[in-house]
């Protein structure tokens, strides 16, 4: 490809980007309110949830995960979508017109999530609207809102079903090319500590992986 259609295609990715910023979502909310489920974290703060069914259980999950991971999970919708250059720079656009060329539209991730089942579906959905009531508590309450936001001016949208299916297509691409060695990290590790103690194998499986 050359230069100039390279700066063109780059261009209309900026002008795409700056054109389409989503209106925030109106989730309406108290700061009183809860999932409905039971969360207990342990003494690493983990979220351990007890809910009467999946739907609490999604609810549940999405709100505790977006309490941890809210930018992340800005991050990575972003990343999926292709639209990370408007909220961190223009040293992110050759990375949106790769995802925009090589990764999925719009139209191909909403057709991912309506191929998937109804439960799953509904689950989905469910993980939203819990995302999404953390999401407006803590626009009530800014101490609640990742410091992320601030620094780079700008809140979160509501969370919708397809931002899960983005986020869900970047990560499985990037560990598709990049990850996988968990395993075989695993039995490098084990074999080692069957020939020495486990400290010392310790050491030899940083070495190996600093």
């Amino acid at each position: 490809m050359s230069t100039r259609n390279r700066r063109v295609i780059l261009a209309g990715v900026a002008i795409t980007i700056a054109t389409a910023a989503p209106a925030l979502a109106q989730t309406v909310c108290t700061p009183t309110d809860t999932p409905p489920a039971t969360v207990l974290r342990d003494r690493y703060g983990v979220p351990h949830i007890f809910a009467g069914n999946l739907d609490d259980l999604s609810f549940a999950n999405g709100y505790v995960e977006a309490q941890d991971r809210l930018f992340e999970m800005e991050i990575f919708r972003r990343a999926g979508e292709g639209t990370l250059s408007a909220v961190l720079g223009s040293s992110f656009l050759e990375m949106d017109a790769s995802i925009r060329r090589d990764l999925y539209t719009a139209a191909e991730r909403q057709a991912q999530f309506d191929a998937l089942g109804a439960d799953d579906r509904r689950a989905i959905s469910k993980f939203a609207d819990g995302v999404n009531l953390y999401i407006c508590q803590a626009r009530l309450d800014g101490s609640k809102m990742p410091a992320e936001y601030a620094a780079l001016g700008f809140l979160p949208a509501d969370w919708t079903a397809q931002d899960t299916v983005a986020a869900a297509d970047f990560l499985i691409g990037v560990f598709g090319a990049f990850g996988g060695d968990e395993v075989r990290n695993a039995a490098f590790f084990f074999d080692v500590k069957s020939r020495l103690k486990r400290a010392r194998a310790k050491r030899v499986f940083n070495d190996h992986f600093p």
